[in-house]
């Protein structure tokens, strides 16, 4: 089974840094395919190749947010 994992968040700014801060703890401790997309999940369309899988790493704030 092949899996990727999709980071999305901002750099920059600090309300939406998580999906960033957790790929930048874990890129060099994990073996599975790591994207980091930004804010942009339409590049995904762009590096998907196939895979069986697909987890997507970000956050929102509060209920109201949601």
């Amino acid at each position: 089974m092949n899996c990727i994992v999709v980071f999305l968040g901002s750099e920059v700014a600090g309300d939406d840094s998580a999906g960033y801060e957790i790929y930048m703890r874990i890129k060099d401790k994990i073996k599975a395919r790591l994207e980091y997309l930004g804010t942009d999940f339409f590049k995904f369309y762009g590096i998907y190749r196939g895979e069986e899988k697909l987890v997507i790493v970000d956050a929102v704030y509060g209920i109201d947010d949601v």
